[in-house]
């Protein structure tokens, strides 16, 4: 392989040439679609600017009157507990910024803990989210607004 500028140029338009022959239209769109979804993602989710927003201790009160704190820490780690209980519930987080829908992630590593949303029953939380001062059981909970899968959660630090 010669290594000037004339072989530099074919090889792009043979790369060129090989990569419009090779995909089919409706390949290229999904290839942009999936661009563009990765790209939302990320818009709005630099570190130093909304990620740090959500930095801190909340405190979530039940449906069976049982206070929670929860902290979020600056490395994405996070803990969760129970008033007046030893428990500690380890978990990590994440934010999310996707179609104008600012909201956290939070994924609990091996030992979920079980809070009472409506009706009184205590669900385990795998995955829960925050969104607009609402702590939410899941996904499908939080893209419904479901009012018996939240739970009001309070910035007290």
């Amino acid at each position: 392989m010669k290594n000037n500028m004339g072989d530099n140029k074919e090889l792009v338009e043979d790369v060129k040439e090989a990569t419009a022959k090779s995909f089919k239209p409706w390949e290229v769109v999904l290839f942009i679609a999936i661009v563009v979804f990765f790209l939302n993602q990320c818009i709005g989710c630099d570190d130093s600017t909304k990620d740090k927003e959500f930095i801190g201790t909340y405190e979530i009160v039940d449906k069976a009157n049982q206070t929670y704190i929860l902290t979020l820490k600056e490395d994405k780690t996070a803990t969760m507990m129970a008033k007046g209980s030893n428990k500690t519930y380890y978990c990590s987080w994440n934010y999310f910024d996707l179609y104008t829908e600012p909201h956290v992630q939070i994924e609990f590593s091996d030992d979920p803990p079980a809070l009472a949303f409506g009706g009184g029953v205590a669900l385990t939380m795998w995955q829960p989210k925050m969104q607009d001062n609402w702590l939410y059981f899941d996904y499908d909970a939080r893209k419904a607004k479901n009012p018996k899968r939240r739970l009001p959660i309070k910035k007290i630090k």
